[in-house]
């Protein structure tokens, strides 16, 4: 059995400065028997079962109580401002249910969401819907967006969290938004035995909905058939195992090293096995704002693990200053040089220069960031 009093944690925590996933929220998940959480959206709470330590909460006879907010749509906020909790109930469910499609219809998304319905399925998760007002519905424009956390382990001690972070991708990962978290510790003295029974007070009042002003109420029907039905109760450990395996294969991807050090998404991870599938070779297709620029920085990353010399090509002086910053920031660790071609640079044209730049040789990696409609190059 886990026991908390064993970690060693701190009484706070901030981003990109500290790794709170993995300083905090990991090992007291794999510590912990209870888990009492706040998630603030439904798609969150895959992020919720923090991977690489949830068969050990689990094998501990872990129990998780997740309470978020509604998913609405404008058009169900304005049909639901009068309050009609049946109304509520069904539409909530009904957007619930979409919800959990869409989540299944995402690669990156599908097995943590077989995995949340699994164990939804098999009652170590439990969830309720929070409602802003005194009935299911009452005002949809407000949202329950507290965030507090709660572990507890067979030995009775207890760690509470409140703060910044909610378990997205952006509130979790390192590269993501910048969040802290203050934590407070039952073994630390009467002071944070008090604030924790405090939370943990709170959290129960809310849970059975006797919290003033707010309306908790159990995952609705058709919400819960949908996910039982999706469910794989038998093989969510297999799933969990093939989730770990991802996230290590975006540690291996990162193109930075170090607490900060950025990982690719899992359409990234799938783009960039194809292209190394196919001989290194190919187009690259993203959608806009999806993170082509850092996909191929992951790729760049990977030549110079060969002592490759990358040629970058762009077709504007503008994207070529972009790519020259991109590339110093990302690699200046690696003690990076760029010979850039183009945009009033002109040193390249030197006799042999160029030619000799770009021979594979060990050393310091290099980059050739090149504006070929200015540069003319041959």
């Amino acid at each position: 059995m886990g026991n908390l009093a064993n970690l060693q944690l701190r009484h706070s925590y901030h981003k990109p400065e500290d790794d709170i996933a993995k300083t905090f929220y990991l090992p007291c998940l794999a510590a912990a028997s209870t888990y009492d959480r706040a998630v603030g959206y439904f798609s969150s709470a895959i992020y919720a079962l923090a991977w690489p330590s949830l068969r050990e909460f689990v094998d501990n006879g872990g129990k998780m109580r997740l309470i978020c907010s509604p998913v609405l749509s404008a058009d169900d906020a304005a049909a639901m401002r009068d309050g009609y909790t049946a109304r509520a109930d069904e539409t909530q469910g009904t957007r619930l249910k979409e919800e959990f499609h869409r989540l299944l219809s995402i690669p990156g998304s599908l097995k943590p969401a077989k995995v949340l319905a699994s164990l939804i399925a098999l009652e170590v998760i439990d969830f309720r819907i929070a409602w802003v007002g005194n009935t299911a519905g009452g005002q949809p424009k407000r949202l329950f967006h507290d965030k507090v956390g709660i572990f507890a382990d067979p030995q009775q001690n207890s760690v509470a969290f409140k703060g910044s972070m909610n378990e997205t991708w952006p509130g979790l990962a390192l590269d993501g938004n910048l969040e802290s978290v203050d934590v407070y510790l039952s073994w630390a003295g009467e002071s944070e035995k008090a604030r924790i029974r405090n939370e943990q007070d709170y959290f129960a009042r809310l849970w059975c909905n006797k919290f003033p002003g707010v309306t908790v109420v159990p995952l609705p029907d058709v919400a819960r058939e949908a996910l039982v039905t999706a469910a794989d109760p038998e093989h969510w450990r297999e799933l969990v195992d093939d989730i770990c395996i991802e996230i290590e294969s975006a540690n291996a991807w990162s193109p930075e090293s170090g607490v900060s050090a950025r990982t690719p998404r899992p359409h990234q991870i799938a783009a960039l096995n194809a292209w190394v599938a196919r001989d290194r070779r190919g187009i690259l297709e993203h959608a806009t704002g999806s993170g082509k620029t850092f996909t191929a920085l992951c790729a760049i990353r990977d030549a110079f693990s060969k002592n490759e010399v990358v040629l970058v090509l762009v077709p504007s002086e503008l994207l070529l200053r972009q790519w020259a910053i991109e590339l110093r920031t990302t690699f200046a660790a690696l003690g990076l040089r760029l010979l850039i071609c183009g945009g009033g640079h002109s040193d390249w044209r030197k006799e042999g220069r160029l030619r000799a730049w770009t021979r594979s040789t060990a050393g310091a990696p290099r980059v050739c960031p090149c504006d070929y409609p200015d540069s003319n190059l041959p």
